[in-house]
């Protein structure tokens, strides 16, 4: 059976691929080590027969496997390309998924895939947790690998899965935490440019993600029908396909109309074509990150109002449509989700909202600004048509399409 005894040693003799193999195994030759010498090479033959042996799983440290392993960090990146042709994915998911990749790149590129253990693994999350990352993000950090190791296990080229045992991280989902119509009414009164206000105010009554707001342009929207297309989404300066990638129309409330014919006298004459821009450059927003870091911030601490994301305007909307029983299919078309995820996501906060009101215009007349400074209840209301009184910060509109 080409099985070779020596003095210290057990030699399986075999082919493979029309090559000899010859694999040393370092166990002395006992009469009980070589019947179980045989029974391995008679598997190692059956498995050949039947075309699926795998070398490196039977001989994980043998020369012939070592020397044509890839490095984890080329089968990363080949699998990155992989990953980028089947999917398809949107520009800023590229983007992100490229630096992840890099990101491991580094840290276990110098490993070859066979050599890559659960111990390497596990001392990278220790290392992770370290500089206080969340299992969260250690999770998504991780994602590429693993995705890399499953590949290269369908495809035989390595024996056994590192990451078998290894669960992901458990993480607390943080809770979010939507504004009340009181304190963006009080966080919209300290903004320092009327742009800004009219932006923060349509976000508030739309429920919009801020790539869709920065990307909202006139002729997707008609007041006389009080109803916006909402077709794109600015993400990384880029511009692209919503976040579902698909189109959805959404209905308008008097405090957003408010807000739009506030907002024509800035930009609906300009040639760019966006609805909101930034009043420091008088171009439309390239990114979200500009009216957080430049303006919201600023508001917020001004009003007295615990800081929060802006984005957190959308879910406020989310918040404030199912204190006031909207259908919860009209609301997930608003917000562009599927029912499954306004049921998971937004139906818990419920009873965290104490609005006691007739109608969304009535929400925003009602608040009264005075905690913050505000020295007339009357000089912050909102009328039905639609005009905001200069006290709130927003000038009479007097356009019309």
């Amino acid at each position: 059976k080409r099985l070779r005894i020596g003095k210290r040693s057990i030699t399986l003799d075999f082919d493979c691929d029309g090559e000899r193999c010859l694999e040393r195994l370092d166990i002395p030759p006992t009469p009980a080590n070589i019947q179980r010498a045989k029974a391995k090479l008679d598997i190692i033959r059956g498995e050949i027969e039947l075309g699926v042996f795998v070398y490196a799983r039977h001989f994980p440290y043998s020369r012939r496997v070592l020397r044509g392993s890839k490095t984890v960090s080329d089968a990363l990146w080949e699998y990155f390309e992989y990953w980028k042709t089947n999917n398809q994915p949107k520009p800023s998911t590229i983007k992100e998924r490229q630096k992840e990749t890099a990101r491991l790149g580094r840290d276990f590129g110098a490993l070859l895939l066979t050599e890559l253990t659960e111990q390497h693994i596990l001392a990278w999350i220790k290392a992770r947790e370290a500089e206080e990352r969340s299992g969260r993000t250690i999770n998504n950090l991780l994602t590429p690998l693993r995705q890399t190791i499953n590949r290269a296990l369908r495809r035989r080229e390595i024996a056994c899965n590192p990451f078998e045992d290894i669960r992901p991280r458990r993480y607390r989902p943080r809770e979010p935490e939507p504004f009340h119509v009181s304190e963006v009414k009080a966080i919209v009164a300290r903004l320092r440019y009327e742009e800004c206000r009219n932006y923060a105010q349509f976000n508030f009554f739309t429920g919009l993600r801020p790539s869709e707001m920065i990307a909202l342009k006139w002729c997707h929207v008609n007041l006389v029908k009080r109803k916006a297309t909402i077709q794109e989404a600015v993400v990384r300066f880029k511009r692209q396909d919503t976040k579902t990638g698909r189109v959805r129309i959404v209905d308008l409330a008097e405090p957003a109309l408010a807000a739009l014919n506030s907002q024509k006298i800035h930009t609906y004459m300009k040639q760019h074509g966006h609805v909101f821009e930034n009043p420091l450059t008088a171009e439309p927003w390239a990114s979200d990150k500009a009216f957080r870091e430049a303006h919201w911030s600023y508001a917020c601490k001004a009003a007295g109002v615990n800081y929060r994301s802006p984005e957190m305007l959308r879910h406020g909307f989310a918040s404030l449509m199912f204190e006031r029983n909207k259908p919860l299919g009209w609301i997930a078309n608003q917000m562009g989700n599927g029912v499954e995820v306004m049921a998971k996501h937004y139906a818990r906060w419920l009873e965290k909202n104490q609005v006691e009101l007739d109608d969304l215009a009535g929400v925003w007349d009602s608040i009264c600004t005075n905690p913050v400074g505000i020295e007339d209840e009357n000089s912050n209301s909102l009328n039905v048509k639609g005009n905001l009184v200069a006290g709130a910060g927003f000038e009479p509109a007097t356009f019309g399409l």
